[in-house]
């Protein structure tokens, strides 16, 4: 990637930046910053259970995190080895990754499923149904990762999916996998080392 390919990102005039085509149909969106073994855990499990490669999709911008520079796509670009598929994009809602990636099987975490139907990212619960009606109009299907949520450990089974997108989540249950490892307690661990 060029700094040109991130500032049509940034403007939007291109829908991706891919390091290898073809895009796979399993995509994984994170930041990956830093990219850590639970990553790998998860790759290797939805890989086995999509029975397709996954491409790991960066977005330079996050709906509650800020713009991410450059230098940030170059370092966590940097962390990806040879065969490894990624792609860069500049859609920061699954709303916009749907339209961008139609037919495929995104990866996700419990924390990221309760923010998708999260009414407060939405102008009301009936906007919130309608802008997801693109995961059923673009064949979109989810695999679901058990994480830490508060106090709790959350799967899909401890939460209640709108009726007309059920049929779209297939959930990894806790002895499948469970690894409370997160990229942001990675960095906050980093950070304190640093200033202490």
């Amino acid at each position: 990637m060029n700094e040109q390919d991130w500032h049509d990102l940034e403007s939007r005039r291109i829908d991706y930046v891919a390091g290898s085509e073809p895009l796979t149909k399993l995509i994984f969106p994170g930041t990956f910053l830093p990219f850590h073994k639970g990553h790998l855990t998860i790759q290797k499990i939805a890989e086995e259970k999509i029975e397709v490669p996954v491409t790991f999709e960066i977005s330079i911008c996050n709906v509650e995190k800020a713009l991410l520079s450059y230098y940030e796509i170059e370092k966590t670009l940097s962390q990806f080895r040879p065969g490894q598929n990624w792609v860069l994009t500049n859609a920061p809602t699954f709303v916009e990754k749907a339209a961008i990636f139609k037919e495929s099987t995104f990866v996700l975490g419990m924390d990221t499923l309760i923010r998708i139907f999260d009414p407060k990212f939405y102008e009301s619960e009936k906007d919130m149904r309608l802008e997801l009606n693109v995961f059923i109009e673009n064949d979109i299907q989810f695999v679901v990762f058990g994480r830490q949520v508060g106090s709790q450990f959350m799967t899909l089974n401890d939460f209640l999916i709108p009726e007309e997108f059920k049929d779209r989540f297939i959930g990894i249950t806790e002895t499948e996998f469970r690894e409370d490892v997160s990229s942001s307690a990675i960095k906050r661990e980093e950070e304190n080392r640093a200033t202490a």
